[in-house]
């Protein structure tokens, strides 16, 4: 009460009252009439506030009993301050009275469950979703539920066990059996929460059906493209190889019996062919990979001869364009990749280069290694890049603007798969490739990383 013993000593007859909150004093006075007419010696016990002397409420816990003082009645008055234990005791009732609240009107659905897997309570958005009442639910074993399908129960049970340890674990998706028997899509996030000195595991619910249901459409829209996809370019592939073929045997056999029409017509055929059996083989490489079946053979190669052949292949194209090819490579570099694969992510690059760098510009081809990693890098004086078009040159079917575009005297052939399929190439090979450039018209440089071991 902040009073000294003295000063307590030396109060007159009622002064005490001033230490009794003014609302409690009709319940104190009670509590001490009724003791003053008991005749038994029993300790009373009650609750009340009090008027501290700097002016403050304080609570109080107060034992009153009757005694013999110097021979005369009078009462031992004990006081305990319980203000701190009374504080908790109303933060603690409001923050339940917000949780009942959030627990009532909450849209997710929540189940409480106590840590020996007995059903403590559930909200009003449960009932809703799966059709049972709370009153069918609490007190339930959550493993025995008629809701829980027989393929998830171990799972569940295993969830409840690493979440009752403390872990902290991902959410599921699982199937919910409702009380008129359909299913749900659920995806469930559980968690330890505690409540007074209570622990409870709480599981919520977000119904996913539309989105699961969307999913499922759309997975199974995507087996039925990548079949088509795959039978189509086999179907394919056959006979354009046939014409292939027998252009081939043409230009070797009856050239000097075409007249100028007659061969130009012919060509023409055949750089459509060309870029159909390119688009074939593409789609083949897009479907393998999608399906998980593209696999590497790999052979101890060395990189720098492979990138001079690339080099090599497409020395007539550059040559067109009076391009400058500059080459600094490192003679005895070896690494274990599959040579026909990597060589197609070379000559994609070095045809990408040649195609978007304007006449007379130039092409450097450099190979940086070290004890871990082994880098190509590509760097050309041509059109450039966006920042937007970096972000998606390795899509399916990305296309770079170019002013070049209706100036270009060369077929190269261009599917919009051969960034996407050497991107996914050098990923089998545990490495990286990306793209920088400064924007339009400050050229582009590409860089291949893969791992020497």
């Amino acid at each position: 009460l902040g009073y000294s013993i003295k000063e307590m000593l030396n109060w007159g007859q009622g002064e005490f009252f001033k230490t009794i909150h003014p609302e409690d004093k009709r319940k104190v006075i009670e509590f001490a009439t009724k003791i003053e007419n008991q005749d038994d010696a029993n300790v009373q016990y009650y609750e009340a506030r009090g008027i501290h002397r700097d002016g403050s409420t304080i609570w109080l816990e107060i034992y009153n009993k009757r005694i013999k003082f110097q021979y005369k009645p009078a009462f031992l008055v004990s006081y305990i301050d319980i203000t701190e234990k009374k504080k908790a005791k109303e933060e603690l009732r409001q923050s339940e009275e917000k949780y009942r609240f959030l627990f009532e009107k909450s849209t997710v659905s929540i189940l409480l469950i106590n840590t020996k897997g007995i059903i403590e309570d559930c909200n009003p958005a449960l009932e809703k979703l799966i059709k049972y009442e709370r009153s069918e639910l609490i007190g339930k074993r959550y493993g025995r539920l008629p809701i829980v399908l027989p393929d998830y129960l171990p799972i569940l049970l295993e969830r409840l066990k690493k979440i009752s340890n403390g872990e902290i674990i991902p959410s599921i998706d699982i199937q919910l059996r409702k009380k008129d028997d359909n299913l749900v899509w659920v995806n469930i996030d559980s968690s330890l929460v505690k409540m007074g000195d209570r622990t409870y595991i709480m599981v919520m619910g977000h119904d996913i059906s539309d989105t699961k249901e969307l999913e499922i459409k759309l997975k199974e829209l995507n087996e039925m493209r990548k079949e088509f996809i795959d039978r189509a370019s086999h179907e394919l592939k056959t006979p354009i190889t046939t014409v292939y073929g027998a252009y081939q045997l043409l230009d070797i056999l009856y050239k000097d019996k075409f007249d100028p029409e007659q061969l130009e017509l012919l060509e023409m055929a055949f750089s459509g062919t060309r870029r159909i059996r390119k688009l074939v083989d593409d789609l083949l490489d897009v479907s393998k990979m999608e399906s998980k079946v593209f696999k590497l053979n790999k052979t101890k190669t060395n990189l720098g001869d492979l990138i001079s052949n690339c080099v090599k292949e497409m020395r007539y194209f550059s040559n067109k364009r009076n391009h400058e090819i500059i080459i600094d490579l490192e003679p005895e570099l070896y690494l274990n990749i599959d040579e026909s694969r990597i060589e197609l992510v070379l000559t994609n690059l070095i045809s990408n280069a040649i195609k978007y760098t304007p006449s007379k510009g130039r092409i450097n081809i450099k190979i940086k290694s070290d004890d871990k990693f082994a880098q190509i890098i590509i760097k050309d004086t041509g059109v450039g890049l966006t920042k937007k078009e970096i972000e998606g040159l390795f899509k399916k079917f990305s296309r770079i603007s170019s002013p070049l575009k209706k100036d270009l005297d060369m077929d190269l052939g261009s599917t919009g798969l051969g960034l996407f399929i050497s991107k996914e190439i050098i990923k089998l090979h545990e490495g990286e490739i990306w793209a920088e450039s400064e924007g339009k018209g400050k050229g582009s440089t590409f860089t291949v990383k893969i791992p020497v071991n």
